[in-house]
């Protein structure tokens, strides 16, 4: 029995004395194989699933699963006693993208996933590729023997899913319009956190500067300068997420 409260402490705890999560190492590249692959067979029974008489059941299932997944991650923090409302609220792109996109499935909503398709691809997909939040100053890294990185994965690999989904499934494209709305919409949503930041001394959004570990945010100016070239980044990577609708909708229209 003591064994087993330790074993449980330690997966639920900081992890391994010593552990170090490197990038592209084995940890890193397994989930995001899984990942692919769990894309391409959404991509293989999209006709089946569509058709299925459970369809709204599995929109349901994914919906729940998704909240009760970032759920486990409040618990966690709570649990490491490190939960603080200037760092865990879900106000990050993800964090918030965990809960719309639970809606956008129950609702199997195309305004919600015009928006969010590119929130969760720029978004998600960075932070899958330089998962900087398992990688901590002071502390073990989050790794395989940890729950955070099964929350971690999970949770981003799911909101990618999510949207393959709606575009499989539910058969919902991207136009330019969706691009601009979407563009300016997280232009608004930027302003909201910027004053937030402000009155809770947090940095959501990382619109204050780069988190702990190395990520593709290390590249930026300090703040305030970084916020000009964020926007200028979001705009190209919405642009890049938009490309293949593109030529996608001009072949259509052929």
């Amino acid at each position: 029995m003591e064994n087993l409260k330790t074993l449980l402490k330690d997966f639920f705890g900081r992890g391994p004395i010593g552990y170090e999560f490197n990038y592209f190492s084995l940890a890193h590249i397994l989930p995001l194989m899984a990942l692919i692959l769990l894309i391409i067979l959404l991509f293989i029974f999209r006709n089946k699933i569509k058709h299925s008489p459970y369809e709204y059941n599995i929109r349901i299932t994914l919906a729940a699963f998704i909240i009760i997944n970032e759920m486990m991650f409040v618990w966690d923090q709570v649990y490491l006693g490190v939960a603080s409302i200037s760092n865990d609220m879900p106000l990050h792109l993800c964090g918030i993208g965990m809960y719309v996109t639970a809606f956008m499935l129950l609702l199997n909503s195309k305004k919600i996933f015009e928006v969010f398709y590119f929130w969760i691809l720029c978004g998600a997909v960075m932070g899958l590729i330089t998962p900087a939040a398992l990688v901590l100053n002071d502390y073990p890294d989050f790794g395989p023997m940890n729950f955070r990185y099964y929350q971690y994965f999970i949770g981003h690999s799911a909101l990618i899913i999510f949207i393959f989904y709606m575009i499989f499934i539910s058969k919902y494209i991207i136009t330019f319009k969706s691009f601009i709305k979407s563009y300016i919409i997280l232009n608004i949503y930027a302003l909201f956190i910027l004053f937030i930041n402000y009155l809770i001394d947090a940095n959501y959004l990382y619109l204050r500067g780069a988190i702990d570990g190395a990520s593709l945010l290390d590249i930026l100016p300090k703040f305030p300068y970084n916020i000009i070239v964020l926007d200028v980044l979001a705009f190209i990577a919405f642009l890049i997420a938009y490309l293949p609708w593109y030529f996608i909708n001009k072949k259509k229209a052929i």
